[in-house]
């Protein structure tokens, strides 16, 4: 009988022990923390260089943001290693954060940000990236030693000039007016400004899951973006101290299915 016992405690232990590493598996990335929040539906992506007056102070000094009193924030910790022939891994993980840790945070160096916005342009909630690289592309050498993860902010090119472009933050929809309102303005080009191509293809099975992401980096002109503009208008921007965008970089992406499921 009392080996019986001992066995039923036993099996008691093993399936609690395996419950609770399914439970992990499911949500060890605390993504369950964000309450339902696509963590890339946001509607601006920016360098946060500090809080000031309600206010988060972005993008070199050139732009502002209002926050709402209850704001939701958040960090995501993205560890991203990729290998010569550019294929990448990442492994993804959130927890709650605050205003105040943010602004803490901000006193030790930028910080690259998410928001998401209300109609009337005041954020609503907030993704703080904390990333680290492993990366070995061998396309990186296209890049005249910048380092991709330097970029200030993501935006949609509305209309390019000789010595100017014309910014929207990355998800702009014309359809909403208010919400993206004193947030599209003309920037200046520096005089070496540089200009790169960041494609990413990535695999996905047949439920749409992905299976593999590979990135190559290639320079471009100026010419061929805005030849192209209706097709790549998406791109990071690179601000030097003054204010102008010293570099950009459009940023394409597919998706393909794998032939060899």
């Amino acid at each position: 009988m009392k080996k019986n016992v001992r066995t039923i405690v036993y099996v008691m232990i093993l399936v609690v022990v395996a419950g609770g590493i399914y439970l992990w598996s499911q949500n060890g990335s605390g993504e369950d923390l964000l309450g339902g929040l696509d963590p890339d539906s946001y509607d601006v992506e920016a360098t946060c260089s500090g809080v000031e007056d309600h206010n988060l102070i972005c993008n070199a000094g050139n732009d502002t943001y209002l926050y709402l009193d209850d704001v939701d924030v958040f960090l995501q910790k993205i560890d991203t290693t990729v290998d010569e022939k550019g294929d990448e891994t990442t492994k993804v993980s959130y927890k709650q954060y605050s205003i105040e840790d943010l602004q803490k945070k901000t006193e030790e160096g930028d910080l690259s940000i998410r928001m998401w916005l209300t109609t009337t342009g005041k954020v609503q909630s907030i993704i703080v990236l904390e990333q680290s690289y492993d990366n070995n592309n061998a396309s990186l050498a296209n890049l005249d030693g910048l380092e991709p993860s330097s970029f200030t902010s993501s935006n949609t090119i509305l209309s390019m000039k000789k010595n100017s472009m014309r910014l929207a933050p990355i998800n702009y929809n014309a359809d909403e007016p208010e919400k993206f309102e004193g947030f599209i303005k003309e920037y200046k080009l520096a005089k070496n400004v540089k200009f790169y191509s960041e494609t990413v293809k990535i695999t996905v099975d047949s439920e749409n899951k992905e299976i593999n992401k590979n990135i190559q980096f290639a320079k471009t002109t100026y010419k061929k973006i805005k030849d192209n503009l209706e097709y790549g208008n998406n791109a990071y921007i690179l601000f030097n101290k003054y204010g102008n965008i010293s570099a950009v970089m459009i940023f394409t992406e597919s998706r393909v299915r794998d032939l060899e499921e």
